[in-house]
């Protein structure tokens, strides 16, 4: 039965971040698939830790259930919002990506004891992803469960963990103001020299004398390049 839904989690997740951001989307999929066992309503007691390298991103789960709770952790997804290069997964854990906006890593085992399930109390590290992006900010996760003794899903947590994400362009707007701001210097800037240029021209009688020929027949503009 677990094999079933984490082939047809897997082939959801592949077409589209959307399809997968919602954990009540997971539900119902198992709610589905299970037919009348319904998943607990709590949440899973778990956390998620991330070390943020040079373009790396490398998380650990923890499961805080206490000891002898049946739900031990079989998935993680993981919302992104830039170009991944390179996703590394625990021994034994498998992965579904589209490379640019999710990733799902799950345990593939199919019957139990389920033995690569993260169990209460501990953690497992491993879940890495690399990405051209410099940039991070929050992003969605879910984290869902097995349940041992039921041998059906368990409860989920959902929750948000920093990710890589594209570094924004510049806008059309700041564009256009930065554009506009060149064009007013330059025309500022025109303006400015028209004004000595004229001013040159009203000074030049002042400023020349019959003696000096050459300095009379120089124009406005040979005047303010100087000599």
């Amino acid at each position: 039965m677990r094999s079933f839904i984490h082939l047809y989690v897997t082939q959801t997740a592949s077409k589209g971040r959307k399809s997968m951001r919602s954990w009540t989307f997971i539900v119902l999929v198992w709610c589905t698939l299970v037919g009348t066992h319904e998943v607990k309503a709590q949440d899973l007691m778990s956390h998620t830790d991330v070390a943020i390298g040079s373009q790396v991103w490398a998380y650990t789960l923890f499961n805080d259930e206490p000891t002898g709770s049946p739900n031990f952790i079989s998935s993680f997804y993981l919302a992104v919002d830039a170009p991944i290069s390179t996703v590394l997964s625990p021994t034994a854990w498998d992965y579904q990506t589209d490379n640019s906006t999710y990733v799902l890593w799950f345990n593939p085992d199919s019957t139990l004891p389920y033995p690569n399930d993260i169990a209460p109390g501990n953690s497992l590290g491993g879940f890495v992803i690399q990405s051209s992006s410099l940039t991070s900010q929050m992003e969605d996760t879910v984290v869902a469960s097995w349940d041992h003794g039921a041998d059906a899903p368990g409860p989920s947590k959902t929750g948000a963990v920093l990710a890589p994400v594209a570094t924004p362009e510049p806008g059309a707007g700041m564009l256009l103001a930065s554009g506009g701001f060149i064009l007013g210097l330059c025309t500022r800037r025109r303006k400015i020299r028209q004004t000595l240029i004229e001013r040159s021209h009203r000074e030049l009688p002042a400023r020349c004398f019959a003696k000096d020929e050459c300095l009379r027949q120089k124009t406005p503009q040979q005047l303010l390049l100087g000599p």
